[in-house]
């Protein structure tokens, strides 16, 4: 599955915690954000994490993120999001 841009990673994860977390707050902040660093710098030096637990929370993240982020784009896509639930 492909990873996003750790730009638009840290934008996904922003909006997740934002606007989805204080009304359903199901995962812990410091916990996962500390696991998403050391994802994504393991990604980085090209040793994807094996985490696979924590990587289906994390593109669960990323997926709600980006639905997030498409419902503030005029150019609305409905598929926002689903290239992070592995759906094509």
């Amino acid at each position: 599955m492909p990873y996003p841009t750790a730009e638009m990673a840290d934008e996904l994860v922003a909006l997740y915690f934002s606007e989805i977390h204080y009304t359903f707050p199901i995962l812990h902040t410091q916990s996962f954000v500390g696991r998403y660093k050391n994802a994504m710098e393991a990604r980085h030096s090209g040793k994807p994490s094996s985490d696979h637990a924590f990587l289906c929370s994390l593109f669960a993240v990323f997926a709600c993120g980006a639905c997030l982020r498409s419902r503030n784009n005029p150019n609305k896509n409905p598929d926002a999001g689903q290239e992070y639930w592995g759906i094509e």
